[in-house]
């Protein structure tokens, strides 16, 4: 993925989920489940790149910071869980 748009694209490709933009700021968009509204990815632009923040298990999220050099903390995101 290249472009803000096309991770927005790709997370619209799960079953029961929405976009939305709470935040007041077009250039944050946040992924939504239908059935409860719970947010499942963050994705915005900063520093030049596009972001994409998603909710993981630990052990998930262990195993892909060790995988991939890209993969960091989330921003405004708790680091633990």
């Amino acid at each position: 993925m290249i472009t803000r748009e096309e991770a927005i694209a790709y997370c619209l490709t799960y079953e029961d989920v929405y976009e939305d933009y709470p935040f007041h700021d077009d250039s944050w968009c946040v992924i939504r489940h239908r059935k409860n509204s719970k947010v499942f990815a963050w994705i915005y632009e900063r520093q030049g790149n596009i972001w994409i923040n998603v909710k993981c298990s630990p052990e998930w999220r262990d195993f892909w910071r060790s995988a991939f050099a890209s993969v960091v903390p989330g921003y405004h995101l708790n680091k633990e869980h």
